[in-house]
């Protein structure tokens, strides 16, 4: 699926999402079980220690990174099997950055490129947040792939040497904020980034670790200016839940009308204003 599909798709996911929000507005209506945005958020990392600029895509002026991860719920089976168990549920998160690296090595088959871990509780607590208490970390050992010569007579058939590479995301206190209007679409959480990549020629490399502070976004929208042209390459626009004909954009970026939003003029992605909750 390609970025301009997903994001008509995570449109009318928010549009659903937004029906049950108004369709729960009574007093007498449950409360929604604990769950996730479905897909990609777009995540922002705030150095808290450790060894700065280790974790993804951190600027050193403004001590900030982030990536996109990707971010799945699921539920349990009952004992029966005749259906799924709506009170026992876990969360399962995957950095895409990682993937599009693994691509390029052999298989690590002795650890999982995901974190997965159980929800602590099927409702949220009275801070309306879900948690998840312990979650296994997301490890991969990438071997060097050496680089091969050109077959061809123009020079073609070749392909460049990968770097080996070694990371780990130790994730702690994965908290999602949870309400019929706002179901699981905001992430708060600390991350121990742990990585060490190889020299270009396969030589050892130095490793690092930092912790930082994690908020997240769903969907995940971009906000680069589409004008090369513009001076701070990024527009705000784009992660507007208002369509704008005008633009050529029909539909809005799916984020919620009611979550306080900003393009990061780092990242160039549509992330919170501040922390969970994070509404106008």
């Amino acid at each position: 699926m390609d970025k301009r599909s997903l994001v008509l798709y995570l449109s009318g996911l928010a549009a659903a999402g937004a029906v049950v929000g108004i369709s729960a507005s009574c007093s007498d209506q449950p409360r929604i079980k604990c769950t996730a945005g479905h897909g990609p958020f777009a995540l922002v990392y705030t150095h808290v220690s450790g060894d700065n600029g280790c974790a993804p895509h951190m600027d050193a002026t403004t001590n900030t990174g982030g990536e996109e991860m990707g971010v799945e719920a699921y539920n349990y089976p009952l004992a029966d099997n005749s259906n799924l168990d709506p009170n026992r549920g876990s969360l399962g998160m995957q950095s895409f950055d990682l993937t599009a690296r693994m691509d390029h090595h052999p298989p690590d088959n002795a650890n999982k490129p995901y974190s997965l871990g159980d929800w602590g509780s099927a409702e949220p607590g009275a801070d309306n947040f879900c948690t998840v208490p312990s979650i296994s970390d997301s490890v991969q050992d990438l071997q060097y792939v050496p680089a091969v010569p050109p077959t061809l007579p123009d020079g073609g058939g070749g392909s460049p040497a990968f770097r080996a590479l070694n990371v780990r995301y130790h994730w702690s206190n994965v908290r999602f904020y949870n309400t019929a209007g706002s179901p699981g679409t905001q992430l708060i959480a600390e991350l121990a980034y742990s990585k060490t990549e190889s020299l270009p020629d396969g030589g050892a490399g130095t490793p690092c670790t930092e912790t930082v502070k994690v908020t997240g976004l769903w969907p995940f929208v971009g906000c680069a200016a589409e004008d090369p042209m513009d001076p701070d390459g990024m527009d705000e626009t784009l992660c507007s839940p208002n369509p704008d004909n005008t633009k050529g954009r029909p539909l809005g970026s799916g984020i919620s009308p009611d979550i306080a939003y900003k393009c990061d003029p780092i990242l160039h992605l549509c992330v919170l204003a501040k922390d969970p909750p994070s509404f106008r």
